[in-house]
């Protein structure tokens, strides 16, 4: 129901009370019995129907309840979606009822947001499959809409209109079924050749051969496609090759879509994941500043603040301001004497943050723990916590990630191996990482293990541990220098 966030309580009370059991159950009752599945999320229903013809028949005297009837002060209206396809039925012992799962009950929930308000946006699927069954003439029309995409990325759908007979045809409907690729090209894609290339490279293989082949890479840059340079830049920050990462996003940056004759277009400027690139290779290369400026930049074109976006953004950010605070601003050896506390303390803030956005991500919550150990050890007095904290963060970590059958990458693994150190189990996180090592020997890529020994050795060295880690980085040593860490 549109509007419905806005309402006010005693509005929510005559819907609750009023609106649905005196007008709208009175019209839908005998669908409701006829589903298979019938329940409520919150502002919304779900039905699921075996006949086509009840399915129709349904969504439209729902949404005529709320044309027809007095809504009284209440300023809402309904978007109603209808998709077809298998889906699982099971019985739900909470409701003590049926209900329904299924990737085709989330489409259908991802058609409702971009549904127009007081309309039934249906499938392909779901006109097709109603048409094959009602062959005989009828009283309901489908209008062809074109492809949407679907709400929270979940790919694109062509959606029809459903609309009794005697309603007129509405003049936006043609309208809609323009694709915009026809006023807004499309950027280039990868040949099927480039695909095996970059998937190739993407697997893993030893770091000098990977630099020689970006090197021969850029003695072609002028040559090649935009969607391979792309993938090229993507492979170079996952190989530790900013330098050359950036001359890629560079040359991206140079790109140009002509729409006429007047008017020239530069896509990847402002392009989210190419920017996520570049601001990654800046902030490797010690150019803070115009890495901190790109982040805030998307951080700032996110509308949801709750989404995956903003998660991936606060995180880089975050990232982008520990090694800032963790490294002189002179070409003198690092001291701590260098670290920057107080930049420290925004960037321990922006990973909880992005760990409040996303709490089933290790990633923030682990560089979290890092960071209060490390301002807890410097600066004890700057921090306005119960001490321990970063100790404490390391232990909810174990117990939250640490089963067994829920590790399946190095990340994760690492991760509590991590953890374990941080918590001053120095033999059980050694014996993690051998497990781990051993484990994902033939998936690691050495950015993966080259990136967590130098998080390491940095902890160790700050905390004064060096002895009690030796064993730890001795071991991700051996295997970055003897392993290749290679497919």
């Amino acid at each position: 129901m549109k509007g419905y966030s806005k309402l006010t309580e005693d509005q929510k009370h005559e819907l609750s009370f009023d609106f649905i059991p005196d007008k709208l159950l009175g019209r839908i009752q005998k669908y409701k019995s006829s589903a298979k599945v019938f329940n409520t999320w919150g502002d919304a229903v779900i039905a699921v129907f075996l006949d086509g013809a009840d399915a129709v028949e349904f969504m439209l005297a729902y949404r005529d309840t709320f044309h027809k009837e007095n809504l009284g002060q209440l300023p809402i209206v309904p978007r109603i979606a209808g998709h077809y396809g298998e889906i699982h039925v099971f019985y739900d012992h909470l409701l003590e009822q049926d209900n329904a799962i299924g990737t085709n009950v989330d489409i259908t929930a991802r058609i409702e947001p971009i549904t127009r308000p007081g309309e039934i946006f249906v499938t392909a699927e779901f006109r097709n499959s109603f048409l094959e069954e009602i062959q005989t003439n009828c009283e309901f029309e489908f209008s062809k809409l074109g492809k949407y995409d679907l709400a929270k990325d979940f790919g694109n759908k062509e959606l029809y209109r459903l609309y009794r007979c005697e309603e007129k045809e509405q003049i936006v409907d043609s309208l809609f079924e323009q694709e915009i690729t026809d006023l807004l090209p499309e950027l280039g894609k990868l040949t099927d050749q480039e695909k095996i290339i970059i998937d190739k490279w993407e697997k893993g293989a030893k770091r000098s051969e990977a630099k020689a082949w970006i090197d021969d890479q850029l003695t072609k840059i002028n040559s090649q496609n935009s969607a391979f340079l792309e993938s090229l830049s993507k492979i170079c920050k996952n190989y530790g090759f900013y330098k050359e990462g950036l001359r890629f996003v560079e040359e991206l940056e140079k790109n140009i879509i002509s729409i006429s004759e007047g008017i020239k277009l530069k896509p990847y400027v402002s392009k989210k994941e190419v920017m996520k690139i570049k601001a990654e290779c800046l902030t490797r290369l010690g150019k803070y500043e115009q890495a901190a400026s790109i982040l805030y930049s998307l951080w700032q074109s996110i509308s949801d603040k709750s989404s995956k976006d903003a998660y991936d953004i606060l995180s880089m950010l975050a990232a982008q301001f520990k090694r800032r605070a963790m490294v002189p601003n002179d070409d003198r050896s690092q001291q701590l004497s260098y670290i920057d506390i107080k930049l420290l303390k925004s960037a321990t803030d922006l990973y909880l943050a992005a760990f409040k956005v996303s709490p089933d991500e290790y990633y923030p919550a682990i560089n979290a723990a890092y960071l209060y150990k490390i301002m807890e050890k410097l600066s004890p007095g700057y921090l306005r916590i119960s001490s321990g904290t970063g100790t404490k963060l390391a232990e909810y970590i174990i117990e939250t990630w640490g089963g067994e059958s829920m590790k399946s990458n190095w990340w994760l693994d690492a991760t509590i191996a991590e953890a374990f150190m941080l918590r001053g189990d120095f033999q059980q996180s050694l014996a993690d990482f051998q497990h781990a090592l051993e484990k994902h020997k033939y998936k690691l890529k050495m950015f993966e293990v080259e990136g967590t020994k130098i998080q390491i050795s940095q902890y160790l060295k700050i905390m004064h541990l060096e002895k009690e880690g030796e064993e730890i980085v001795k071991l991700l040593e051996y295997w970055i220098n003897n392993y290749k860490v290679e497919v």
